[in-house]
């Protein structure tokens, strides 16, 4: 036979041909692979409705070994996620529970059957749960710039309203937020952060944001400012005052202390009820600040040349 016969001959009786190809497939999809067992292992379990006064006191790492049994195309895409039977808590006490698990809770597709699982039951143990406000703890990472320190912060809310087990709350004494980076800052930062529970016991209840505000302010350092007048205040005798003009050592922010001149403060000594005599008293002065706003932020940590100074009452009148 001739090559071009032998082609011709493909196309004979095609209807027939067509007829037996549709056959076969269905035949194909129809009729199922040999049964066959295949072991799942590592399948996890789902607890639902757990009442809401009760708490895990521990993760439940219990994972179940499921034998299937179908075909070999059906049986090997499984995997142990899409197993995982829902356990219904509902019910359960305080302490230790047994739940038993049968097969027919375990999710299947059609064709596919449950010849075991094992372990057949597990349990779960549950705490009272505790609910109550946690102070926030911030976290910050890094270090202001050159010249600058931390002065405070602030949070708002300052308590979070965490739940757990009982015995898991009684070791919490705050909960930390994330991290805030404050490296190289010159100026005060506010930012909305998360709270963070690191138990995973624990469960942040209702808001899980805070605004933090951590407040960055110059390192004080000490200034020497001379030329403040002393002034005798409430004197009935004739009284004088040696040396009459100190030095004061003041310590605060820099940019404020460059603000402060000697006409800013006032030195006096109150000589009420003092008595002539023939020895010099030893008093200190009283230094004031004038009302600029920075009384706050500015220390006087010193007078010079002496701290107490020598004060002298006459027998005559003013």
């Amino acid at each position: 036979m001739s090559d071009r016969g032998m082609f011709a001959g493909l196309f004979d009786n095609l209807p027939l041909k067509g007829f037996a190809l549709v056959l076969a497939l269905a035949l194909w999809t129809v009729v199922p692979d040999p049964s066959v067992l295949y072991l799942v292992p590592g399948v996890p379990v789902q607890l639902d409705n757990v009442p809401p006064e009760l708490a895990l006191a521990e993760a439940v790492n219990v994972t179940l070994d499921v034998n299937l049994r179908g075909s070999a195309l059906r049986t090997r895409t499984l995997s142990p996620g899409e197993l995982a039977p829902r356990l219904d808590m509902f019910g359960m006490f305080e302490g230790d529970n047994t739940v038993v698990i049968t097969p027919d809770m375990i999710p299947v597709p059609h064709g596919v059957t449950v010849a075991s699982v094992d372990p057949p039951q597990i349990t779960v143990a549950f705490e009272r749960r505790v609910r109550r406000e946690v102070p926030v703890s911030v976290i910050v990472e890094g270090s202001p710039g050159d010249g600058y320190q931390f002065c405070g912060q602030v949070v708002d809310p300052p308590t979070v309203l965490v739940s757990g087990p009982a015995s898991h709350m009684a070791q919490l004494d705050a909960i930390a937020t994330e991290k805030i980076g404050v490296s190289g800052l010159q100026e005060s930062l506010t930012r909305s952060v998360r709270v963070l529970a690191e138990d995973p016991r624990l469960t942040i209840e209702g808001r899980s944001e805070v605004s933090v505000t951590v407040e960055v302010g110059e390192q004080p350092t000490n200034f020497q400012l001379q030329g403040v007048e002393v002034t005798i205040i409430n004197d009935t005798y004739r009284t004088v005052v040696n040396p009459t003009v100190i030095g004061v050592v003041l310590r605060g922010p820099p940019s404020v202390l460059n603000q402060l001149t000697p006409e800013n403060f006032t030195a006096t000594i109150d000589v009420t009820g003092l008595d002539p005599q023939a020895e010099d008293y030893r008093l200190e002065p009283v230094i004031t600040l004038a009302p600029l706003g920075l009384e706050s932020r500015v220390e006087v940590v010193a007078i010079t040349p002496q701290t107490r100074l020598d004060v002298h009452v006459f027998q005559d009148s003013r």
